[in-house]
This record gives C-alpha cells, sequence and structure tokens, in this order.
C-alpha cells in the first residue's frame, strides 16, 4: 500500500503528559524532609566538633527514626525513643564506669553476663514506656561494650583508648537530642505554611472524604432499591457502587483511626499556635473522636449492606423470573425506593451541619432526620404488610409463594436495618448526653501511674516473649564474644567489634520469617551503601566535610524516594550505613575500603550467628503458625456454632419476666437490635469468648503470612501458595461480623421471650428452635469436614507428607456439601417455617401479633447462618486452592 494512503500520525500529540499522582507526590514530600532533616542534624551536630557531640552518624539515625509522615506521628515516635533512651543510657552508662574500672581480663569475663542479664530485663520489661525494645537494646550494648571494644594491646593502632570521657553521657544524649530537635523542628515550621504536614489538618481531610463515600453509599442503596423488580441493570449496578464505596469507606476508616493519636499528641501545639496566630484551625480532638466511634459503628451496618445487596441465597437465582418475586420486589420498591433517597440527603446535611460546622444549631437537624428515619420506618412496615398480603392471598399456593419469597424476605429485611442503624448511629451520637471528657477521666498523676507500672506482670509468662528474650539473649552474649575475646578484638575486630553485637540487636523478632527478612534487607543495605561509599571514596575527595554531607543527603533523598512501604528497613539501613561508613571512616582515621571491609564482615558474622541461633536452636517457623491457624480456625468455629446451637435451644424454654412489651421497644422497633440485647449479654458469654479466639487466630494468621511468604525453607519444606493463604484468610476475617450478628440476635431473642406470654402463638412457632436446628446443621457438615482433615493432616497442620494428594483433595471435598446444607436450609426448614406461619395465619383468620423489631431479629439471624455456611465453602475453595500447590506423589511403575 503507498504511504500516501496511510493517514500521518502527529506523535507529539499521542504522548501523554507527565501528572504526577497523589502517591508521587507524598513520596516525594517524605523524601524531602528526611534529607532536610538529615542534613540539618549531621550539619549541628559536627559543628562543635566530635569532641563535643561524639558519633555524628547515630543522631541523624535516631532524628530519621523519629522522623514520621505527619507532627503528631514525629511527637509520639520522639517520646517513645526518648523516655526510655534517658534510663537505658543512665544504667548502660553506670555499668560501663564499674566495668572499665576493672582489668581487661575481668572485663572480658564479665562483659557477656552483663549482656545476658540486660537483655532480658529490657526484652521482658512490661513497662509502657519501655517501647521499641531493640533500639534500647542496641544503646544498651554499645555504652557497656565500647570501651572494651576499644581496647588493645597494640600501641601501634591508630585508636586506643581504655575509658570513656567523664562527659561521654551528656555528649550522647546531646546528639540525641540534637536529632529528634530537628525532626519536631521540621514539622513545626511546615505548620506554619500551606503545605502542613500535620494530622489534624489530613484529618479533616479523611472526614469529609469519609462523609462523601457514606453519602454516596447511601445514593448506592437508593439506586437499588428504586430499580428492585423494574430494572436489573440499574440494580447490577447499584451493587457495584455499594462494594465500592464501603470498601473505600474502610481503608479510609483505617487511616482515620490511626490517625487519632497524633491527633492527641499534636494538639496543644496546634491550639497554641491557633491562639497566637489567629487562626481559625484548631483541633477538637472530643469531634474527631466522635466521628470515628460513630464511623466504626457505621461501617458494622455498611458490611450488612454489601452482604444483603450484592450476594444472593443459594437458589434465589432460580426464582428471579417468578412473577410472585418480581411483585414483591416492586412493591418493596414502590414503599422504599423514595424514603431511602430523602433519607440520604437529610443524613447526609444533618452530618455536615454536625461535624463539619460550629455545634449550636443542631436540634433542627436532629428533629429533620428523625423525622425522615421514621417515614423509612413507616414505608418499611407497608413494604412488610404488602409482602405478607401477597403471599396470604395466594390461598392455593401458599407453600411455593412461602419459598419464592424466603430469599428476598430475609435481604430486604437485612438491607432495612442496616441501613436504619447506619443512620440512627449519627441521632445516637447527637442527642446524648455528654460524659465526662475521656482525656480528664484518665489523667492519672505520675506517682500512680508509676505504681501502677511496677505492680504489672512481667512478659516470662507469654510463652512467645519467653522465646524471643532468650533466643536474643543468647545471641548476644555470642556477639560479645567478638569484643571479649582478645584475638577476635584486636586481630579482626577492631576497634569495631561492637557491630556483631548491635546487628543481632537489630534483627531480632519474634517469628523466624520476620528475623529472617530483616537479616536479609540489612546485608542489602549493607552492600549498597558500600558499594556507593567506595564510588563516592574513587570520584570525590571524601575527607572534606562539605562532600560528605552533600554525599550523604543525595543517597538519602534517592533512597527514601525509592523506599518499599512493605520492606522499609532495606532503605533505611542503607542510609544509616552510608552515614557510619563516611563519616566513621574519617572519625577512625582509616580509608573507606578498609572501614567498609571491616563493617560488612562483622555484619555479616551478626547475621550469620543469629540465623545460628534462630534456625537451629529457638525455631519459631511463621510457616508453622501460618499453616496451623488455617486449620484451628475451623476446631474454634465448630466449638462457638455448637455452643449457639445450645443457646438458641434454651430460649424458648425462657420464661415470662414481663406481662406486656416495653415502651422503648414499641417507639423503636429496632431498638432491641442497637442497645437492647446488651442486658441479656450474661446468656452468651461463652460466645464472646469463643468470638475473641476466632480473633486472636485471625490477627495472628494475618501478622505472620508476610513473615511466612518470606521465610526460608531450604529445601525442607515446600513454598507456600500465599494468594490462596490471603484469600483463606480473608474469607476467615468476614466470619467475625457474621458471628457478632449471631450473638446480638440471640440476646434479642432472650429479651424478646422474657415478655412474651406462655400463651403467645410466637411461642407456638418455635422460631428459637428453627435456628438452633439450622446452626446444629452447619455445625455438624462442619465437623465432619474436621474429621476428615484430622486424618490426612494428623500433626494439626496444612502440609503435605501425612497423606497423599488425592485423600487431601477428598477430604477437603466435604465443604462443598455446604451448597447443599444451604440450599436445604433455605428451601426446606426456614421455608417450611415460613409456610406454617402463613397457613397458621389463613386457618386461624387473626393476624400474629409479632412483638416490633422480632421478625427482623430472626431475619438477621437466619441470614448470619446462611452466610456461615456460604463463607465454609468458600473456605473450602481456597483450601483446595492450596493443596493444588502440593508437590505430586512419586508413582512407580513395576513394568507389568
Amino acid at each position: 500500500m503507498p504511504s500516501s494512503v496511510l493517514p500521518s500520525r502527529d506523535t507529539t500529540k499521542s504522548m501523554p503528559s507527565f501528572r504526577p499522582t497523589q502517591a508521587f507526590t507524598s513520596c516525594l514530600g517524605e523524601a524531602s524532609r528526611t534529607t532536610i532533616v538529615a542534613l540539618v542534624t549531621i550539619t549541628l551536630v559536627l559543628l562543635p566538633g566530635e569532641n563535643v557531640l561524639p558519633s555524628p552518624w547515630l543522631g541523624s539515625v535516631l532524628a530519621l527514626s523519629a522522623l514520621k509522615m505527619t507532627l503528631g506521628d514525629t511527637i509520639l515516635a520522639t517520646s517513645s525513643l526518648f523516655v526510655p533512651l534517658v534510663p537505658v543510657s543512665i544504667v548502660g552508662y553506670g555499668a560501663s564506669l564499674i566495668l572499665d574500672s576493672l582489668d581487661t581480663v575481668l572485663y572480658s569475663i564479665l562483659l557477656p553476663f552483663v549482656v545476658i542479664a540486660g537483655t532480658l530485663f529490657i526484652m521482658l520489661c512490661p513497662w509502657p514506656f519501655l517501647t521499641s525494645k531493640n533500639l534500647m537494646l542496641v544503646v544498651f550494648y554499645l555504652m557497656i561494650a565500647s570501651p572494651l571494644s576499644l581496647r588493645t594491646e597494640d600501641r601501634s593502632a591508630l585508636q586506643q583508648q581504655e575509658e570513656i570521657p567523664e562527659w561521654f553521657l551528656a555528649s550522647f544524649l546531646g546528639t540525641v537530642t540534637t536529632g529528634f530537635c530537628v525532626a519536631l523542628g521540621m514539622h513545626c515550621i511546615l505548620f506554619m505554611t500551606p503545605i502542613s504536614t500535620s494530622a489534624t489538618r489530613s484529618s479533616s481531610h479523611l472526614m469529609s472524604q469519609m462523609s462523601y463515600q457514606t453519602f454516596n453509599l447511601l445514593n448506592g442503596v437508593s439506586l437499588y432499591t428504586n430499580n428492585l423488580g423494574r430494572d436489573t441493570q440499574a440494580v447490577m449496578k447499584a451493587r457495584g457502587l455499594i462494594e465500592f464505596y464501603i470498601t473505600r469507606r474502610k481503608e479510609t476508616l483505617e487511616a482515620l483511626t490511626s490517625s487519632l493519636p497524633a491527633i492527641l499528641a499534636e494538639s496543644p501545639i496546634i491550639n497554641l499556635w491557633s491562639f497566637f496566630s489567629n487562626r481559625t484551625e484548631r483541633c477538637c480532638v472530643d469531634t474527631v473522636e466522635e466521628f470515628v466511634q460513630c464511623a466504626e459503628k457505621q461501617q458494622h451496618h455498611a458490611g450488612m449492606i454489601h452482604i444483603a445487596s450484592t450476594n444472593l441465597f443459594l437458589g434465589e437465582e432460580y426464582t428471579l423470573n417468578n412473577d410472585i418475586v418480581k411483585d414483591l420486589k416492586t412493591k418493596i420498591s414502590r414503599h422504599l425506593g423514595n424514603a431511602v433517597e430523602q433519607l440520604a440527603l437529610e443524613f447526609r446535611r444533618t452530618e455536615q451541619i454536625y461535624f463539619f460546622t460550629i455545634p449550636g444549631h443542631c436540634e433542627s437537624s436532629v428533629d429533620a432526620l428523625q423525622s425522615s428515619l421514621g417515614n423509612y420506618l413507616f414505608a418499611m412496615r407497608n413494604a412488610i404488610r404488602d409482602a405478607d398480603a401477597l403471599t396470604t392471598n395466594l390461598e392455593s399456593n401458599v407453600n411455593l409463594s412461602a419459598r419464592s419469597l424466603t430469599g428476598p424476605t430475609i435481604r430486604s429485611r437485612v438491607i432495612f436495618h442496616a441501613v436504619y442503624c447506619l443512620v440512627h448511629e449519627l441521632i445516637d451520637v447527637m442527642v446524648e448526653e455528654k460524659e465526662e471528657s475521656v482525656h480528664s477521666a484518665a489523667a492519672k498523676s505520675t506517682s500512680m501511674q508509676l505504681k501502677a507500672n511496677l505492680k504489672m506482670p512481667w512478659l516470662h509468662n507469654d510463652i512467645v516473649k519467653r522465646r524471643t528474650a532468650f533466643k536474643t539473649a543468647f545471641a548476644m552474649c555470642l556477639a560479645s564474644l567478638w569484643v571479649s575475646i582478645p584475638d577476635l578484638r584486636e586481630e579482626i575486630a577492631y576497634p569495631n567489634g561492637i557491630w556483631v553485637g548491635i546487628t543481632v540487636a537489630v534483627v531480632s523478632l519474634d517469628s523466624t520469617g520476620a528475623s529472617y527478612v530483616k537479616c536479609v534487607d540489612r546485608l542489602w543495605g549493607t552492600l549498597i551503601a558500600a558499594a556507593y561509599a567506595l564510588l563516592i571514596s574513587k570520584l570525590l575527595p571524601y575527607d572534606i566535610t562539605f562532600v560528605r554531607i552533600v554525599s550523604y543527603s543525595v543517597f538519602t533523598f534517592v533512597a527514601t524516594l525509592l523506599k518499599d512501604p512493605q520492606r522499609p528497613y532495606l532503605n533505611q539501613c542503607a542510609v544509616n550505613s552510608v552515614a557510619s561508613i563516611l563519616f566513621g571512616s574519617v572519625y577512625n582515621q582509616v580509608v573507606v575500603h578498609e572501614y567498609v571491609t571491616q563493617r560488612i564482615m562483622l555484619i555479616f558474622i551478626g547475621v550469620a550467628t543469629f540465623l545460628l541461633v534462630e534456625l537451629a536452636l529457638l525455631p519459631r517457623s511463621s510457616r508453622a503458625i501460618v499453616q496451623s491457624c488455617a486449620l484451628k480456625f475451623f476446631d474454634d468455629l465448630q466449638c462457638f456454632l455448637i455452643d449457639a446451637g445450645e443457646a438458641c435451644e434454651s430460649i424458648s424454654t425462657f420464661q415470662c419476666q414481663e406481662c406486656q412489651v416495653p415502651d422503648r421497644i414499641k417507639e423503636d422497633p429496632l431498638f432491641m437490635l442497637r442497645q437492647g440485647h446488651e442486658d441479656m449479654s450474661s446468656f452468651t458469654s461463652g460466645l464472646a469468648d469463643g468470638l475473641s479466639k476466632l480473633k486472636e487466630i485471625v490477627t495472628q494468621s494475618n501478622n505472620e503470612l508476610l513473615p511466612c511468604i518470606a521465610e526460608p525453607s531450604l529445601g525442607l519444606h515446600i513454598k507456600l501458595h500465599s494468594i490462596g493463604y490471603e484469600q483463606l484468610f480473608y474469607e476467615q476475617e468476614k466470619f467475625i461480623s457474621q458471628l457478632e450478628l449471631l450473638i446480638i440476635c440471640v440476646n434479642s431473642l432472650f429479651r424478646y421471650y422474657s415478655f412474651l406470654p406462655g400463651n403467645s402463638p410466637v411461642r407456638a412457632l418455635h422460631w428459637p428452635s428453627l435456628l438452633a436446628a439450622i446452626i446444629h446443621q452447619v455445625s455438624q457438615q462442619l465437623q465432619i469436614c474436621i474429621n476428615s482433615m484430622k486424618l490426612v493432616f494428623p500433626n494439626g497442620l496444612c502440609e503435605p507428607g501425612s497423606s497423599s494428594v488425592s485423600n487431601i483433595i477428598v477430604a477437603i471435598s466435604g465443604f462443598r456439601k455446604f451448597e447443599a446444607v444451604r440450599l436445604s436450609i433455605l428451601t426446606k426448614s426456614i421455608a417450611d417455617r415460613y409456610a406454617d406461619d402463613f397457613n397458621m395465619l389463613i386457618a386461624s383468620g387473626n393476624e400474629i401479633n409479632y412483638p416490633p423489631g422480632f421478625r427482623m431479629t430472626l431475619a438477621l439471624a437466619l441470614s448470619s447462618v446462611l452466610t456461615i455456611a456460604q463463607s465454609l465453602q468458600v473456605c473450602g475453595l481456597h483450601l483446595e486452592e492450596i493443596v493444588r500447590a502440593f508437590p505430586l506423589e512419586k508413582i512407580d511403575f513395576d513394568g507389568n
């Protein structure tokens, strides 16, 4: 084809223009702040000379450790580092003076024992102010081991020091204080500019963002209800919006919750500055806390909206084209569509008035929101009345209509309850009486706090903490031999034998996987820093202070900009190592390549020493923890379901304590589910304990997953299927909200039966017995699955070896039967009981007077059990995906 036929393209116009994202801008700002802090700290410490303020790189290291994204976080980090650092430094300095007064032989003998005692004390101490235990251990070891590491019999050595200066402690604290002050000063200066980094400013943006997301979530529900039974495409769009904004709202809530301590820490500075500068920006901690507490409760209800609006119960998809179902959905849409839309608008307006403007004119907005909520409740009552009328009018086909309407009826009640409670949380916040301020109530005198800290039990009873403490103490003892043994100290490690112990103190963590990751990051960070320092020494006159400062600043900027949020220690170690090499080599009067060689060697020795202790002597495999938690969760869940079923069985026999429905329930039919259930919590205390165990397992699984993935297998274990475990633990985490809802419903049913007369028609339907039966049905199937898994995983770990892969797949396939269980529950147990309800109504001709909110409680309880069964089925699919990554067993052919 001739070229003239082809249209010419202007490639310059097709090139997309570069637009920095918010994430890139944030990383650039963080890198700039980090570089400035490092530059200023090094400069200030070097000005008076290293005889006055020693170890300038140490001041920079601590400054960067304290520097966080916001002013409040930096204040918290500074206090958590400086407060314990002072007493640890004093104790370490005092011990070093005593040891330094001894001769070298006695000093060398006592040092390992002092290191063991100090390590055990720091690692097992429960005092809340003793945080950053690894850093405190570094400081302690630096104090007690430095004098001996500088002793030598070689008179020709460049450095010889038999005692540390008398002013060393004050100089050291001066260097540290300088770094902390620079880190705080950076954020304080930025606070006076339009690019303020205060947590208060970011919290206002997060609050506005969450308010916008909540409003759009309610708009999605409005779109869903307006088109239910009318426009399937619009309903699908609404489901997508609901799922999207619930997920985004959860992320925003997590960010806002994590910023609360920072807001509280920086509030005095911000309020003081606002007072003197006449600025309107002030920090109202109570408002932010109130907003977060309200948002956390609303998020629970948002999760219920997500489950009820985006998931169909099994078998319900076959009734979507049923005319009865369509008629029901159309009636619900006609009643609720406009009510939800008006409720969303009123909620948005009221929330803006209360949280984002000056309070004072909130009474009218509360009344308007309560009126909209009342209209919404009235619309739901009419929708339920029409649904009952629709079923009872079809006398010839009551059973079929009951089965067809079971799923949509339950889901519509769940959505209604979730939206109602989500909006009512805002009303509760606005009308409740202000209690005594938490801050004033929590304020205690220093002496009382000190007494409370001294009475705290030490951590030796915690098996994990005890293992970490003894593991670290033994590794530190081995590392101190590089200072205690004269040949190692003088021939190999002089004058930096303390680097081995410092490395051990830094990389020691609770689990093997997390420690291994940190060891690898420390080695790579040291190698990268060494390569950069060698390059600078070859290209530039590094003995000039200005050159070293600029080189260090440039490296700090690049390393911070390229930092991986999942593994930040690698970049931090590289920055710290560059400072130590560039400034430490000049301070010790050693050329860079010799200094670099020794540093790499000693840090490698420290890593090897710790890994030897970790892997060979006291291993705590993250892999084993993850594989154990994956199976243990189902055992504890099965125990929970057994207890829940027994609790439900006892509800029907609960004796009447009151003769009439309380007025509070008449006024607010959903009061029982929101607050009234708390009076009956003593009947389900065992369920609460079981839920706590499940939460601990979920938390432990999520914490150990990343270290588990990075943990070396050394050919002894298979590599875990990370995606399968991530999905499994995510699905297990979804159980928590459903179990919490089930506990609330059981408590509410206890309360309802406390004022139901013995001859009430509601008791004759035996709804609690039905609930207990379906819970036991799910529990029995789960027990079958657990028994099958115990046969193929006898050691309690989800790993191959004990049985063939084929047998494992067969055992796990039992989770697929939860599909049949859910179908049986929905189409037989629940639908039959609904049909009996309607048949009784038709036969008697009188309507059964349920207590207000009773059927809503039943719908929520049934929905939670069905969702639990569905999640168990999904967990089985994830387990199958994990097992598919197991190696196939060998097959021997006999040649026949």
